[in-house]
């Protein structure tokens, strides 16, 4: 599957680029670029507008879906895995620049002929694509043979994300059920088919529709998981034992700034945008079409389904261990706690046991320990 990724992470970056040298040769490509990058700073008031930035970062980077944590699971424990971090940030923005510019500018063009202003070509949401490619495709040379690869770019696109969602879950439940392993064939062939399923809605008359709900209150709902993580690992694990086990892991310590950063801008900035959003609420449009009351109760329980397992699983761990007599087991790690690697576990121990004068973990004899990932 990951050499797949290969061709389907990089082929749509040679058709953006090709779209965007096309598209910033129209006439009036100008006035969508300038429309793109100029702001608008009576918008910055707006809280909506921050709502949907902080989205979109978790839609286009895949923060807190899991996919990356998985992903990383794979490297070797000593990899550079703050070289990897900034890397993947920085392609990502670059990506998002080269296809805004490539859309605006196609934009700007269409606005022009029609003698409108950009805003008023078409909505935001996902017919800012949708539209905006084909009518640029349209208009180019042997646009058949660009409608065909502006297909199989979106297909790539949509093999790449579902390679990263669905391998999350397969992921967790291999690690979950270990003898599942032995079945990664159905297990795929199960996850995939029911993805299958539960995404008919979205092609069929109402899926514009569909979709905008499941994008609009699946973009809350991992905004706080984010919070709930960042909280979880920063302050109930702890910042420091955090940097202290990058340090271990790669030989680099991160600054106060990161600490800052992850521990209290972050989690405030995030919990503060949602808490303002949820002040300023107001049910869900699309276009000016507004959802039924049934509809609005359907995607809150979308986004309650993701937020409702953090609690749960929390209490359903302490009520384990209260039933076993050892409710403070509840707040430690498990003696199998620690690198899975032999090597960086037998390290870990060997510094532990200098610091502290006795080793912290257990099990270190335990074969299987040593697993494919970390």
């Amino acid at each position: 599957m990951f050499q797949v990724v290969y061709v389907t992470a990089t082929v749509p970056y040679a058709f953006l680029i090709a779209i965007l040298a096309y598209g910033c040769t129209l006439p009036g490509a100008i006035d969508g670029v300038k429309f793109f990058f100029i702001p608008d700073w009576e918008k910055l008031k707006d809280i909506n507008v921050w709502q949907k930035a902080a989205e979109q970062m978790f839609f286009s980077l895949s923060v807190s879906w899991g996919g990356i944590i998985m992903f990383g699971s794979y490297n070797k424990f000593n990899n550079k895995v703050h070289i990897d971090a900034m890397l993947i940030s920085s392609l990502d923005f670059i990506t998002s620049i080269i296809a805004s510019v490539a859309v605006f500018s196609i934009m700007g063009s269409m606005a022009q002929s029609a003698g409108v202003r950009v805003d008023e070509v078409v909505k935001s949401g996902q017919g800012l694509a949708v539209i905006a490619f084909p009518e640029a495709i349209g208009a180019v040379p042997g646009w058949q043979l660009w409608s065909v690869l502006f297909f199989l770019m979106l297909y790539t696109l949509g093999l790449d994300s579902e390679f990263a969602l669905l391998e999350t879950v397969t992921t967790a439940i291999y690690d979950a059920f270990p003898s599942t392993r032995k079945s990664k064939a159905l297990i795929t062939l199960i996850a995939s088919s029911s993805c299958f399923l539960m995404g008919l809605p979205c092609v069929s008359q109402a899926g514009p529709y569909v979709l905008h709900l499941m994008d609009t209150f699946g973009g809350l709902g991992v905004m706080v998981i984010a919070v709930f993580e960042l909280v979880g690992i920063m302050w109930v694990y702890g910042v420091r034992r955090f940097a202290d086990n990058v340090h271990f892991m790669v030989g680099f310590r991160p600054s106060l700034f990161w600490k800052v950063c992850w521990a209290f801008v972050a989690p405030v900035m995030l919990a503060a945008i949602f808490a303002y959003s949820m002040y300023e609420y107001e049910p869900p449009k699309y276009g000016d079409y507004e959802y039924p009351e049934w509809a609005v109760y359907v995607g809150w329980g979308l986004a309650g389904i993701s937020l409702v397992q953090i609690p749960l699983w929390a209490l359903l761990t302490v009520l384990y261990y209260l039933c076993k007599w050892k409710p403070g087991q509840a707040f430690r790690p498990l003696p199998s706690w620690g690198p899975g690697d032999r090597d960086a576990r037998r390290r870990l121990l060997a510094l532990q046991h200098q610091v502290h004068g006795r080793p912290h973990l257990h099990g270190h004899d335990n074969p299987g320990l040593e697993t494919e990932r970390v």
